[in-house]
């Protein structure tokens, strides 16, 4: 049992870490400063800019100036005043997230599949653990690219910089466990 332990514990792990590869780089984007965002866009690039009040903009990105009265990003023909943005998106396509669905659509079937058919072959458990492995990596490798080209197709919004509140509240922690914590709460909306 304590070898079975063993392999939970590293599955569990790599389960963490792969939704952490997910999760990490857009949540690391949108705190970035809007100064070093506006710098990396390129005219013709879509963007929508929510602004204080509740406003919105979206349209093309003409230019990102920084002027002695302030920075200023011009949008759809109108400039905004850097300070007012309260999140900055910008459309792409989600080719990405295609590509994890794919490998993953492909991938888990594969493995039971390959693992099925050294079984069978060998008349007994399969022993061939390497050439199940690579034949599952291979067929997941496929379902990435076949999924990464679907998901060029379709438009995605991603958020570039999030204007963030931090505060202290009292949080309730998991499994019924009462602490303090502290909340960063993002003003980003969607619409």
């Amino acid at each position: 049992m304590g070898d079975r332990g063993g392999e939970i514990a590293v599955f569990t792990r790599a389960c963490r870490l792969i939704l952490f590869l997910i999760v990490a780089p857009a949540a690391i984007a949108a705190q970035a400063t809007l100064d070093s965002v506006a710098a990396r866009l390129h005219a013709d690039q879509f963007v929508r800019l929510h602004v204080r009040g509740g406003r919105h903009f979206e349209g093309r990105f003409a230019f990102y100036a920084v002027a002695p009265a302030g920075s200023q990003l011009s949008v759809a023909d109108t400039l905004i005043q850097v300070e007012t943005v309260d999140s900055l998106w910008v459309r792409g396509r989600a080719t990405k997230t295609g590509a994890i669905v794919g490998a993953v659509v492909v991938g888990v079937p594969a493995a039971v599949f390959w693992t099925g058919l050294c079984s069978l072959i060998l008349e007994s458990d399969c022993t061939l653990w390497g050439a199940v492995a690579g034949l599952t990596a291979a067929s997941a490798g496929v379902g990435a690219l076949v999924g990464a080209g679907i998901g060029t197709a379709f438009p995605r919004w991603h958020l570039r910089y999030a204007q963030a509140t931090v505060g202290v509240s009292l949080a309730a922690l998991p499994q019924g466990r009462a602490g303090l914590g502290v909340a960063v709460r993002f003003r980003a909306r969607m619409r």
